[in-house]
């Protein structure tokens, strides 16, 4: 590997999850993460193929911009088992399935798996705050950013933190995918980000490419659950035909960092729908100045 290898457990308690790693804001990678999941071992693309080949599917790029549409069946026929060719001059965007909700595929699909999979043993039980829930089962509704995301050899998903302040675990259950991990201090030098695109792993520019960042890495493979902290920068390269599944989620234990954000953008959107206009601009700077103090504070971690 270019970069050093990202830290690894197994047989980790919730209790040292919260403490170590979800309040420490550190990344992890669990080797066990999924060890109690039926879907290791019994997802493969051609599972798939046989439940939902004929439902239309949208298809993206880098990142989640639509590039196309077809069948889930020709998707999966189309995935190549091995990494094409480059063609010089002309980087090749292979096709990317993470979400498609136009046709309601990803809720049918989740339907169809729910007794598959669960909340890796590792994630608290208790006390989320987004999605606002006593208790932690992801099976039961969608949870944000969840999806399934299906890939060939050479697909990426760019350099890119998510939204919502909130932390995302990466659940790998077919094929291997190689994670590049940045710090959030490190943002200043992606000033690019949004339209910043992936450089090959192969060409030698691939490690300038991050521009002198602390950059780790870690390559997962399947049952491994990949812990992606709020404000991490993350890019992925799929290394062979490949199925994960991945959700977003922010619990009690990051109130102090977490409320500033909901509060302001929550918030926001209920003031516009305020008639009057000066109690609407009222309120508005009210939130604005909230969020600024959190900041201020370093409460969102920004």
């Amino acid at each position: 590997m270019a970069f050093p290898e990202l830290e690894r457990r197994t047989n980790l308690s919730q209790l040292e999850f919260i403490r170590r790693y979800l309040r420490g804001n550190r990344p992890v990678v669990v080797s066990d993460g999924a060890r109690d999941w039926k879907a290791v071992g019994r997802w493969t693309p051609e599972y798939f193929k046989e439940l939902l080949g004929n439902e239309e599917v949208n298809l993206q790029g880098h990142y989640f911009e639509v590039t196309g549409r077809t069948t889930f069946g020709k998707y999966i026929d189309s995935l190549p088992t091995s990494r094409q060719p480059e063609v010089p001059g002309a980087p090749r965007v292979v096709p990317y399935l993470r979400w498609s909700d136009e046709g309601g595929f990803t809720d049918k699909l989740f339907a169809l798996v729910k007794e598959d999979w669960g909340r890796p043993y590792f994630l608290p039980s208790y006390f989320y705050i987004h999605p606002p829930v006593l208790y932690s089962d992801p099976t039961r509704f969608r949870y944000p950013a969840a999806g399934v995301y299906f890939s060939g050899p050479g697909a990426v998903t760019r350099l890119h933190a998510d939204s919502g302040i909130s932390n995302a675990v990466v659940c790998q259950v077919y094929g291997h995918k190689r994670c590049i991990i940045i710090a959030p201090d490190e943002l200043h030098l992606f000033p690019d980000l949004s339209t910043r695109q992936p450089v090959p792993e192969h060409l030698p520019e691939h490690a300038q490419s991050y521009r002198g960042a602390r950059v780790m890495e870690t390559t997962i493979g399947p049952g491994d659950v990949l812990f992606v902290p709020a404000n991490w920068l993350h890019e992925v390269y799929t290394i062979d035909r490949s199925i994960s599944l991945t959700y977003n989620f922010a619990h009690t234990t990051e109130a102090a960092r977490y409320l500033p954000f909901a509060i302001h953008h929550v918030g926001g959107e209920q003031a516009q729908k305020i008639p009057f206009p000066g109690v609407r601009k009222a309120a508005q700077t009210l939130l604005d100045g909230y969020a600024r103090i959190g900041r201020a504070l370093g409460f969102e971690g920004l």
